[in-house]
């Protein structure tokens, strides 16, 4: 299944003052919230679906040979940026999973509202930290889904993943997958119904598999942001996106 783009008067949101974030401001969802039951309401009349963001900032960094979480970014560290978006958008909440250089990525980000989980097992791959992570989640009731977006990642942009969320409070059953020219990308969303497959998937097929078990779930959603796609693994990487501004591009 696949979604068009909205357009600028189906998606509204606000800026607001500078925040503990460190973002500019603000981006808040069209989809908002009514404290006053437990599934929360939007203004839409359907149920809100609570949403956290699970980052994934483990990794060895092999191909980079250095941690590249840790590279300096737009006056701030490729892991900070990453967060930033995450905070200054509709997410409820953002857990960051640590494992490689747990202490030095812990003192860079603790200045921001996130939680924090410690992956024993990260020398087993990406897989690993998924699964520390929707451990935690999967305690939660309140809980119905999770974002999952690796920390290598800290250009996309805010709107975008606004706008993937707000497809997934439509389609809170689905997959959803976003797609730049045809190309998918991260974040990927899942409700909380899959997180026993995601627990029990195998290392060397990750997230593919859940994907693939549950293709008839999956909703691709094109958007505008090749944000979605642009990854710092190597050295190459990191030296042509240094160079550029966060919103260029």
């Amino acid at each position: 299944m696949r979604t068009g783009e909205l357009s600028s008067d189906q998606f509204s949101y606000r800026i607001t003052n500078k925040n503990r974030s460190g973002c500019i401001g603000r981006v808040e969802t069209s989809v908002s919230k009514n404290s006053t039951d437990k599934k929360y309401l939007t203004t839409r009349g359907v149920v809100y679906q609570m949403m956290e963001a699970i980052i994934l900032a483990a990794g060895f960094s092999r191909r980079m040979k250095q941690n590249k979480l840790l590279l300096p970014l737009s006056r701030a560290t490729v892991i900070e940026n990453t967060v930033m978006n995450c905070l200054c958008t509709g997410i409820d909440g953002v857990t960051v999973v640590l494992g490689n250089e747990k202490e030095k990525v812990r003192q860079v980000l603790e200045q921001y509202p996130v939680h924090f989980i410690e992956n024993p097992r990260y020398a087993e791959g990406m897989s690993s930290s998924i699964q520390e992570g929707i451990k935690i989640l999967i305690r939660d009731q309140k809980m119905d889904g999770v974002m999952i977006l690796p920390g290598d990642m800290p250009f996309i942009k805010p709107e975008t993943i606004n706008y993937l969320v707000e497809n997934f409070q439509k389609n809170p059953g689905s997959i959803i997958i976003p797609v730049f020219q045809d190309r998918k990308g991260h974040p990927i969303f899942f409700n909380k119904s899959l997180f026993p497959n995601i627990l029990n998937i195998p290392e060397d097929m990750g997230l593919r598999e859940v994907i693939k078990e549950n293709i008839e779930k999956v909703l691709y959603v094109d958007v505008s942001d090749q944000g979605i796609l642009i990854d710092l693994d190597r050295p190459e990487d990191y030296a042509y996106w240094h160079s550029k501004e966060l919103r260029e591009v």
